[in-house]
């Protein structure tokens, strides 16, 4: 146009692309609605973003959510919010029926945290299991450790105590069709 040139257009292309494929699916709910709760400005997160993808030649490449997941991750690296920011990313990731997180997010195991469950919690647990079915609980059920800063933000606490969340197989009802989550325990630490 006789207003922008070639190279404008194209970097405002690229900026409309990214924040289509990011912002516009089912993927980062939470870590959405935490840049919102927080009042970051959206237009410097996602030139920051894009900057990332463009080092990953992200637009040449099928927009998977294990490829979207790693670049955002690397961006967590930049900011000093790297800790709940990278939680988000984790319950996000498991919301979507994941039963293993990726490398890149990889925190406690599955395994350790079945472990201390199992010592921790009761026999029988209303809603959630009895003595009957409890080893297929914790077999079907996939567990992430939050802080809670992490579960304020998902909207599971208020009281800044951490907590475990099990992701269950079935889906939750609504259109975005996540997982159901529960919240087994809390904490004192934080």
């Amino acid at each position: 146009t006789r207003w922008l040139d070639h190279q404008s257009l194209a970097v405002l292309y690229a900026f409309g692309k990214c924040v289509e494929v990011f912002y516009n699916n089912r993927y980062f709910r939470s870590l959405w609605r935490y840049l919102l709760n927080r009042r970051e400005e959206p237009f410097q997160f996602f030139q920051a973003l894009l900057r990332c993808c463009e080092r990953h030649q992200f637009f040449d490449q099928a927009p998977t959510q294990q490829l979207m997941t790693s670049i955002l991750h690397e961006l967590a690296s930049e900011r000093d919010d790297q800790e709940l920011f990278l939680e988000l990313l984790r319950y996000d990731w498991l919301c979507c029926g994941h039963r293993f997180l990726p490398q890149c997010l990889e925190t406690t195991p599955l395994s350790a945290i079945r472990a201390q469950l199992r010592k921790r919690l009761p026999q029988n647990l209303s809603g959630l299991f009895t003595y009957r079915n409890r080893n297929e609980f914790f077999k079907r059920g996939i567990f992430l450790h939050c802080s809670g800063a992490a579960l304020k933000e998902i909207g599971m606490g208020t009281d800044g105590r951490a907590g475990t969340l099990c992701f269950f197989p079935e889906q939750a009802a609504g259109v975005i069709k996540h997982c159901r989550v529960v919240l087994m325990d809390k904490r004192e630490d934080k």
